[in-house]
């Protein structure tokens, strides 16, 4: 890797987790890091000198800093760090990057559409005050207003109405992660506001959560304006399931709704699309 250049920066992730794949280490995120930062030169090479030690020790963190650093377009995020306190703001951009002049964004709502009318019509801006994850609503004046923000190869979905730096749609899982704290057959997560690409969710009094949130992790469906997600890790690729909790209208994202149900038979819910309509 050479240059500030995104589509570059893309295709050199792509490369390290096929050589990790190739060689039986893409579970071993420090061989990943390592041999990324052996492929470094010029740019990249300078890049990697000046920051923290630890972005370059795992790759997980090394491909987010990566993403950042030189993807066309980027949305604010927290420190390298991936502390939740207090969120760097937004870097200018890197010498040589030209932001897109033609970027678009569309304000709306998400609608809610599922198998029965008790899942709502919107997703709200309000959320649970106990684990701080959306709620639906049957209002159109209590939905949430949202912003697609088209990025290089998904959405973001920027919440108009909140405060920064948790502006930002995204999944925070919570149980059923395999070793690394990835996404298997039996995870669940939430629809929260987060900050992007990730942090804790906003407004939570839980404890002991500490998997993983993503924001930039939303697709766009032009031809019938649906909002899908996937999840990817260096081996495994998700699309979680929005699903409707109907007692108390908390929005959750699973791998396998039917497993999810199964362990929770008090409850009911219902699967749900996530359309989005403009306003």
């Amino acid at each position: 890797m050479v240059n500030y250049d995104g589509e570059e920066c893309s295709s050199f992730i792509r490369q390290v987790r096929r050589k990790a794949f190739e060689a039986g280490k893409s579970r071993d995120k420090e061989w990943m890091a390592d041999y990324a930062v052996s492929c470094f030169a010029e740019d990249a090479l300078k890049w990697s000198v000046g920051v923290p030690p630890n972005v370059l020790e795992d790759w997980d963190t090394l491909q987010r800093a990566l993403m950042e650093e030189y993807c066309k377009y980027r949305i604010p995020s927290v420190g390298l760090s991936g502390a939740a306190a207090t969120p760097a703001a937004a870097p200018a951009a890197s010498p040589g990057i030209t932001l897109p002049t033609n970027v678009s964004t569309v304000t709306g709502y998400i609608r809610i559409v599922a198998e029965t009318s008790e899942a709502g019509d919107y997703i709200s801006k309000t959320v649970d005050s106990r684990f701080g994850m959306f709620l639906t609503c049957t209002e159109l004046a209590l939905a949430a207003r949202v912003r697609l923000m088209p990025l290089m190869t998904c959405y973001g979905v920027q919440l108009v109405d909140f405060p920064e730096p948790y502006c930002w749609l995204g999944i925070f899982l919570v149980s059923g992660l395999e070793e690394g704290d990835r996404v298997g057959p039996e995870t669940r997560g939430n629809l929260c506001p987060t900050s992007a690409p990730s942090s804790h969710v906003m407004g939570t009094s839980s404890k002991g959560y500490v998997g993983p949130a993503r924001s930039n992790i939303w697709l766009f469906q032009t031809l019938d304006s649906c909002i899908t997600n996937v999840w990817s890790d260096s081996d495994s690729t998700y699309v979680l399931q929005p699903l409707i909790n109907l007692e108390n209208k908390r929005i959750l994202a699973v791998s396998n709704c039917r497993k999810y149900s199964a362990m929770w038979p008090g409850n009911k819910y219902t699967k749900a699309r996530l359309i989005f309509e403009p306003a």
